[in-house]
């Protein structure tokens, strides 16, 4: 059933001063809407109940609160079952839509995508449980283009990553569909990954069932004041703070955006000073001192600021044969840590990691989970990657040959490596000057191939856009004290008339 929120619409007061000056005529501010879907019963796929019925509720809660208003938050939960039930949603939610308006549609359900199949064969499962639907990313955005102005999609599903061809085994496989400069979109996964959701019982009725996506947990977050989100505290995040934001944050997967490095369009805006908490949220602010552990390290240090008063429990998972083990978990009370345990304040904590040895390395999930009127609530997570102490890293690197960045495009960059690193990758020009640099000793992060994936918009340091010519990707790998440095193929930045 929708549920639909309406705020009255903000008016702009012109003003005429004595007849001296023509009449100032503020600009018109955008209107924002959004569309919230979320599918977790289905006819052929494994039920997610109820993670995506809370992930809608969740964000629509969070984003009520941004001080622009939106005109419109619309949830759909379980009643979206295809292409026809889709197309009235939009057509109903985005109706007065305008080419200055932000149009939000975030997607919570079963994501779909073979790995070297084209990149329009990607697609969502819509279903209400009784009728079932695939919709493929061309569908979807024929849909979408009906809708004027700028549309921010939000994919919370497995592949979602292939939408915008991000997270992919390999390089050249062309553009993303959602590649397209009407569109920002950010995906819960990449297109060769698969996206989790969190799920506990009532311990006094266990057939109450609660739970989230991981990725939704963390991303309302975004759309809350005053948290680590807002990198400059200047009351706007933005697509690129967004993502940086989940990239620390949000650990079962590896979050993707596009496009790349995007500073100016704002997801989230709320009175400067102000903060506050999203979803009854007790935990906030989670930081590491450090993402990479060693065995002669392996303590995890870590810092979080707890609001309420109650027990904080610390679950660490294991990456094991290329896949989360869910189903042998470390939980740790908090209240066995620190003496000042279960009360407000700013929390300073230390986990040690046992039984490595220097060739262990690998990848660990920390969450933080309270039990608030008897059932589990994840807070907040982060992602530590093991370096092993001695071992030799195999690393490469592959770039698309060619691109034009204009209408959007990007290149697509595969770092292989055959240990967790910390990596940095710059773009080098013809003289071997650094004209851009995509990462600076970033933890590499668990994907279902070895490796790591980048992308450049063909921008300079400075954002002003690269001259045509060749190009070198320069990248270096630190693991364990080891340093190992490669250079891509040259690849050819085009510019064209229509691409600028």
């Amino acid at each position: 059933m929708a549920t639909v929120f309406l705020r009255a619409a903000s008016f702009f007061l012109c003003v005429l001063l004595s007849g001296l000056l023509p009449p100032v005529h503020a600009p018109k501010a955008p209107c924002l809407r959004a569309l919230l879907i979320g599918c977790d019963h289905f006819v052929t796929r494994e039920s997610t109940a109820p993670a995506a019925t809370m992930n809608v509720s969740l964000l629509a809660s969070a984003m009520a609160t941004d001080s622009r208003g939106y005109q419109v938050i619309r949830t759909e939960a379980d009643s979206i079952t295809g292409l026809d039930t889709l197309e009235r949603a939009v057509a109903e939610t985005f109706l007065d839509a305008g080419e200055g308006d932000v149009s939000l549609i975030y997607i919570s359900t079963h994501g779909l995508y073979s790995p070297q199949a084209p990149l329009s064969n990607c697609a969502l499962v819509f279903s209400d449980g009784a009728d079932e639907t695939i919709v493929t990313a061309p569908e979807l955005k024929n849909l979408l283009d009906t809708v004027p102005g700028m549309k921010i999609v939000i994919l919370d599903a497995c592949t979602s990553g292939a939408f915008i061809g991000k997270g992919l085994n390999g390089v050249g496989r062309g553009t993303g569909v959602f590649q397209d400069p009407d569109y920002r979109v950010l995906c819960s996964a990449g297109g060769s990954e698969e996206s989790w959701y969190w799920h506990s019982e009532d311990d006094s009725d266990p057939g109450t069932q609660y739970g989230a996506s991981y990725f939704a947990t963390v991303l309302a977050s975004v759309f809350e004041p005053g948290t680590g989100a807002d990198g400059n505290r200047d009351g706007t995040v933005t697509l690129q703070e967004a993502y940086a934001y989940l990239g620390a944050g949000y650990a079962a997967s590896t979050p993707q955006v596009y496009p790349q490095d995007d500073r100016g369009t704002v997801l989230y805006a709320y009175p400067r000073g102000q903060s506050g908490a999203a979803g009854g949220r007790i935990i906030r602010d989670l930081q590491l001192n450090g993402s990479v552990i060693t065995a002669s390290d392996p303590s995890i240090r870590f810092t979080f600021t707890q609001l309420e008063s109650g027990t904080v429990y610390y679950q660490l998972i294991y990456r094991s044969q290329g896949a989360w083990d869910f189903g042998s978990v470390q939980m740790i009370s908090d209240r066995d840590a620190a003496p000042d345990a279960g009360t407000p304040g700013l929390k300073e904590r230390s986990l040690t990691i046992g039984g490595l040895n220097e060739q262990s390395y690998g990848y660990v999930m920390l969450l933080l989970i309270t039990r608030p009127s008897g059932h589990a609530e994840m807070q907040a997570s982060a992602l530590i990657s093991v370096h092993p102490e001695d071992g030799e890293n195999t690393v490469s690197c592959v770039t698309d040959p060619s691109f034009a960045p204009g209408a959007g495009r990007e290149c697509a960059i595969l770092v292989r490596h055959t240990l967790p690193c910390s990596l940095s990758v710059s773009i080098l020009d013809e003289e071997g000057s650094t004209v851009r640099m995509l990462s600076y000793s970033l933890p590499s992060r668990p994907q279902s191939f070895q490796g790591s994936t980048f992308s450049w918009d063909g921008r300079m340091n400075d954002l002003s856009p690269a001259p045509a010519g060749n190009y070198t990707v320069k990248v270096t790998a630190l693991t364990g004290g080891r340093t190992v440095t490669v250079l891509s193929r040259p690849l050819t930045l085009l510019r064209t008339s229509e691409g600028e």
